[in-house]
């Protein structure tokens, strides 16, 4: 029998802890037929029923939609914010007033001194108005947003709702498969049980800090198809863009907390059903990561806390 040391088995450990959870009755596999991919999943559903579906893509699509996206560099973001605050207030006379930076994790704060108020009050307007500007031309450029939560200040996140809108399009394949499988008389919750089913089976792997890592584990749809498995808002995303690609009246809510994400769908509500109200109108609850397999309306108990607590913000879809 081997032992290993102490700092060895330690490490082992902690290298299987950061692989990504496996529902054993997912099976994936990919063929590729010249210039697409054809992929075939099956698994096993909460009522422990074989489930299957099948689409294809062309190798185009699948490595060139968001080919460029990665993870937030926080000292990149804040030297574009620097440049272009100094580069707007060239204008005027370096020697009547003095600029001071403070740095922060995320942020970049400037402190205006002059002797001449007007002179003062012109360029503390001309260096914020840069930086407001400077801050959302590279997020928007990044395909990220502000979090605005209270929980994470000056954090920022993968631009979800901007995701999912994008993405109807390339979810066309998924679409069309699901939509031949079940056909036109089917229950929508028939279909958002089997689409979420198929999304809590599929290998998830760990959401890092929001704040600290925005966006390190994060894989727009078509990637996260590629490389089958995500983090939670990687999940959220693809499940939401199809959910609206079959049903574009439906209103989607994406919910937000510290440390997970859930999807809320404006349906019809039963009793016993477990949902939130946003903005007077309900929304049933539902998780898109595994690897229990869980229905729409029924969530984790960490989930429902969650919720009860209201440590999570909103984007409506």
């Amino acid at each position: 029998m081997v032992k290993l040391k102490p700092s060895l088995l330690l490490a082992v450990i902690l290298s299987l802890c950061a692989l990504p959870l496996f529902s054993h009755s997912f099976e994936r596999k990919v063929v590729q037929e010249k210039q697409q991919q054809t992929f075939y999943y099956t698994w096993f559903d909460d009522q422990d029923k074989e489930q299957k579906l099948s689409f294809s893509y062309s190798n185009d699509q699948l490595f060139n939609h968001y080919r460029r996206f990665k993870g937030f560099n926080a000292q990149e973001y804040l030297d574009k914010i620097d440049i272009k605050v100094r580069n707007t207030i060239r204008e005027f006379d370096r020697r009547k007033y003095t600029l001071e930076t403070q740095r922060k994790e995320r942020s970049i704060e400037y402190k205006v001194y002059s002797d001449d108020k007007a002179l003062l009050k012109d360029v503390e307007a001309r260096v914020e108005k840069a930086k407001q500007s400077a801050r959302k031309s590279y997020l928007r450029k990044h395909h990220y947003a502000d979090l605005e939560a209270a929980w994470a200040i000056d954090a920022v996140r993968p631009d979800l709702p901007r995701f999912v809108k994008n993405s109807y399009d390339y979810i066309s394949p998924i679409r069309e498969a699901i939509l031949t499988k079940f056909g036109n008389n089917v229950r929508p919750k028939t279909v958002i049980n089997f689409v979420l089913s198929w999304l809590q089976a599929m290998p998830t792997s760990e959401l890092p800090d929001r704040f600290h890592n925005s966006g390190e584990n994060f894989k727009p749809p078509l990637k996260l198809i590629r490389q089958q498995y995500g983090d939670v808002d990687s999940k959220l995303v693809l499940t939401s863009a199809i959910l609206k690609a079959i049903y574009p009246r439906l209103t989607i809510a994406i919910i937000t907390s510290p440390n997970h994400a859930l999807i809320g769908l404006n349906l019809p509500i039963r009793k016993g059903d477990k949902h939130v109200e946003i903005n007077g109108l309900k929304y049933l609850v539902g998780e898109v990561t595994g690897p229990k397999q869980y229905p729409i309306a029924e969530v984790s108990s960490s989930s429902w806390s969650m919720l009860k607590s209201k440590q999570y913000i909103v984007d409506i879809i």
